[in-house]
C-alpha cells in the first residue's frame, strides 16, 4: 500500500488504506563479458586466426552462436595453440569482432591481454591458488606449516609481500 485517506477529521482517526499497486521494476539485463583467448605457434598465426574468427563472427553462423560458447571454444583452442596467446574480453558479438580485428593488426590495446603461454619463458616456479573454497579438513594449515618444512618456509617468504598488498597474514589465516 502506498496512499491512505482520512474519512473524517484530522489527527490520524478513521484513516482508510488504499490499496495502490506498486510499479514492478523491470530489470534491465547487462550482457556478461566473456573472455575470449586465441592462441599460435607465433604472432603471425595468432594474427591469423584472430582474422578469421573476426571475419566468422561477422557471419551468420557467428551472430547466431552463443558469445558464451564462442568464448569456450576459443578458449580451448587457446590452450592448445602454442606459445603466443592473446586474450579478450567482450560483452558482444561486435566487441569481440572489434577486439581481434585489433589482435589480427598488431592493435594491442585494452581490452586486449598479451601474454606467452605457460612453458613459454621457463620454469614458472611456485604458484599459490587461493579457490575461495576452503580447506579439505579443519586445521589443514597449521598441520602443513609444522609437518613442511618447505611449505613453511614459503609461508614466511610471502608472509610480508601479503601484509604489504593486501593487509593479511597469511601465517595468521592458516593457523586460525
Amino acid at each position: 500500500m502506498t496512499a491512505t485517506g482520512a474519512a473524517r477529521g484530522v489527527g490520524g482517526a478513521g484513516k482508510v488504506p488504499v490499496p495502490v499497486p506498486v510499479p514492478v521494476p523491470v530489470p534491465v539485463p547487462v550482457p556478461v563479458p566473456v573472455v575470449a583467448a586465441v592462441g599460435g605457434a607465433d604472432e603471425t598465426r595468432v594474427r591469423a586466426t584472430a582474422a578469421r574468427f573476426a571475419e566468422w563472427l561477422e557471419s551468420d553462423a557467428g551472430r547466431r552462436t552463443p558469445l558464451e560458447d564462442i568464448g569456450r571454444t576459443l578458449a580451448e583452442r587457446a590452450r592448445c595453440g602454442g606459445d603466443v596467446r592473446t586474450a579478450l574480453v567482450a560483452r558482444d558479438h561486435g566487441e569481440l569482432a572489434r577486439g581481434l580485428r585489433a589482435v589480427a593488426a598488431r592493435h594491442h590495446a585494452p581490452p586486449v591481454l598479451r601474454s606467452p603461454a605457460p612453458g613459454a619463458c621457463g620454469p614458472s616456479g611456485l604458484v599459490w591458488v587461493f579457490p575461495g573454497s576452503g580447506t579439505p579438513w579443519p586445521g589443514m594449515g597449521a598441520r602443513l606449516l609444522a609437518a613442511e618444512p618447505g611449505f613453511a618456509a614459503a609461508v614466511d617468504e610471502l608472509e610480508p609481500v601479503l601484509l604489504d598488498e593486501c593487509g593479511v597474514s597469511l601465517r595468521a589465516a592458516l593457523e586460525a
